[in-house]
């Protein structure tokens, strides 16, 4: 399961993988989750309504390399150019932002921002825009995911999300003291353990968790905050292995399609419910990513109107829930062409207005 342009070998599940994310999963209901009466419900627990998301890359490239000379635009790391962008991003009527994340520099990816960090200015600054960061289970233990989680959610008032992604190749885990990155089967694996892991820290409250896994084991009570959101904030994923999408079938509430196939989405529709089915639950959400980038923008009305006929068709079959917008980070004026689209969305009957969009999250 990987993020952005990261693409995984499409697999098939082989029934040892498949029993051991089954085991993880079901480790969720051996404890009741403490049910604390201060917390509203999260995206998580809704009715499926149609989200539009906007995507930003965390690898911020100024230049060939990203070197820093002239005709580098050093704006994009200016924390102040991106709390624009999210503030112009939530006027346009956008549900949530993605922001991605990565660890090795190299070719045009030398600088590059933590999306936990990079998105506390996000969340200050705006009131009811989502945000959402890639945590990667490779390189990050439950118990982190589970507090950074939780602070961000609490300092939200309950707009964040967790998109679970495995590793960032090999150099990313050479960072990390591996010599190479784990097999596509040992990464899904280990990120069942850990999204059962942190379910298993939150709802455990202050009774505590007790939690032995394969790959992890987490013992003890955390600390507080817990998340705001009921039953837990919403979980996102991508990857197009069979293993990805049992995963996301099993344990995930929105899974990011980058294939606008028909063909494609009725085939990930139909694996995503088989895993939920297993898993006793309602099967995730798929929201499909497309690109919103300037280059469309010297014949934006067309683009657009085209872009927004396509999602409607693709939402009038039920084969998507939602869209993830691709757009460069810190573009100041992404504003503009998503609130356009959000309005002709709008006007085939795809989403909700403007107005009536604020705030659902």
């Amino acid at each position: 399961m990987v993020t952005g342009p990261d693409t995984v070998e499409n697999t098939a599940t082989s029934p040892d993988l498949q029993a051991r994310i089954d085991a993880a999963v079901a480790v969720r209901w051996e404890q009741p989750p403490v049910v604390q009466p201060s917390r509203r419900a999260t995206l998580a627990g809704q009715e499926s309504t149609f989200k539009i998301g906007a995507l930003w890359r965390a690898d911020l490239a100024g230049g060939a390399g990203g070197a820093v000379g002239p005709g580098v635009d050093p704006g994009r790391l200016e924390w102040t150019r991106h709390v624009e962008s999210a503030k112009a991003l939530e006027r346009a009527g956008i549900d949530y932002v993605l922001l991605t994340d990565g660890f090795a520099a190299g070719g045009s990816a030398e600088r590059g921002l933590r999306s936990v960090l990079w998105a506390v200015p996000v969340i200050l600054a705006t009131e009811r825009l989502g945000v959402v960061t890639v945590l990667r289970t490779n390189f990050t233990a439950p118990t982190h995911v589970a507090r950074f989680g939780a602070h961000l959610d609490w300092l939200s008032q309950g707009r964040w999300g967790w998109c679970v992604a495995t590793g960032r190749g090999d150099e990313a885990a050479r960072l990390y003291g591996l010599d190479e990155e784990p097999s596509v089967e040992a990464q899904v694996d280990r990120a069942a353990e850990v999204v059962a892991a942190v379910e298993a820290i939150w709802q455990g409250g202050e009774r505590g968790v007790e939690f032995d896994g394969r790959h992890v084991r987490v013992h003890g009570r955390s600390k507080r905050p817990f998340p705001t959101q009921l039953p837990r904030p919403p979980i996102f994923g991508v990857g197009d292995s069979a293993a990805a999408r049992s995963l996301a079938g099993a344990s995930l509430d929105v899974w990011i399609a980058e294939d606008p196939s028909p063909d494609a989405l009725v085939s990930a529709r139909a694996s995503l419910a088989e895993g939920a089915q297993r898993a006793g639950r309602a099967a995730p959400r798929i929201h499909l990513r497309t690109s919103l980038v300037p280059g469309e923008a010297g014949d934006s009305d067309t683009v657009l109107r085209a872009l927004a006929t396509r999602v409607r068709d693709l939402a009038t079959d039920k084969l998507i829930d939602g869209l993830l917008l691709d757009l460069p980070a810190g573009d100041a004026v992404a504003g503009e062409r998503v609130r356009a689209l959000v309005d002709m969305l709008a006007e085939l009957g795809v989403a909700d207005d403007y107005v009536a969009r604020t705030g659902s999250w």
